[in-house]
């Protein structure tokens, strides 16, 4: 499978919540965005609940 990297911007706050609560589950922060982008991709993650 082929990859490529994505760079964006998020506040540090933002940033060592994820990462915690991803490693408290045993997971990675990669794996966490990766499965909200194939959701977002399949129609099924909708993030415009979440903006303001």
């Amino acid at each position: 499978m082929a990859t490529t990297r994505i760079s964006f911007t998020t506040t540090t706050k933002i940033k060592k919540g994820a990462m915690k609560r991803a490693r408290a589950e045993g997971t990675t922060l990669t794996a966490v965005l990766n499965q909200a982008m194939i959701l977002y991709a399949q129609g099924i993650f909708n993030p415009s609940r979440f903006t303001k």
